[in-house]
């Protein structure tokens, strides 16, 4: 299962920045679950980010840089090839995000939820999925949009292993 990515809302992002609006690599790290030393390997091999400078050579991220980092950290996770996403714009990755999940259509999902042959955790998660994809359709997600995205793709798979394992 993939790794869940940190939650950070805008207010705490904003207390990790600079006056510049910027991230240096540690704080960059933190907020994205991703490793310093990836980051610059990412950013040498794929040019996953472009990051600003300081006179003296330190990386600058911009808050930008920074959900990038979180959606192509997510798509890793799930088994992309850091290569094969690192090159696409923030919409793209979201959009492969999103397409991620388990492939249980919203009719399957709600059978899932009213089936009385399946323990009640399972007809819960169901439940709660249906919550979910329907604020995600409506966008109710505010900042969390990357974090989002990955619970729900992680959600899906879950039930998708318990429906099959509760039959």
């Amino acid at each position: 299962m993939p790794t869940p990515i940190p939650r950070c809302s805008s207010l705490t992002m904003a207390s990790h920045m600079d006056p510049r609006g910027q991230f240096r690599i540690g704080q960059v790290s933190r907020l994205s679950g991703v490793p310093p030393e990836t980051l610059r390997s990412w950013e040498a091999r794929y040019q996953a980010v472009r990051p600003a400078r300081t006179p003296g050579g330190f990386r600058l991220y911009s808050p930008d840089d920074v959900e990038r980092l979180k959606l192509i950290r997510a798509l890793t996770d799930l088994g992309n090839p850091v290569g094969t996403i690192a090159n696409l714009d923030a919409k793209s990755l979201r959009d492969r995000l999103a397409g991620v999940g388990s492939g249980l259509s919203d009719d399957q999902v709600a059978a899932i939820a009213i089936d009385g042959g399946l323990p009640e955790s399972v007809r819960r998660v169901a439940n709660a999925l249906q919550d979910l994809r329907l604020a995600a359709r409506y966008e109710k997600v505010g900042d969390y949009r990357p974090e989002f995205t990955a619970s729900l793709v992680e959600l899906e798979s879950l039930l998708s292993m318990l429906s099959a394992v509760g039959r």
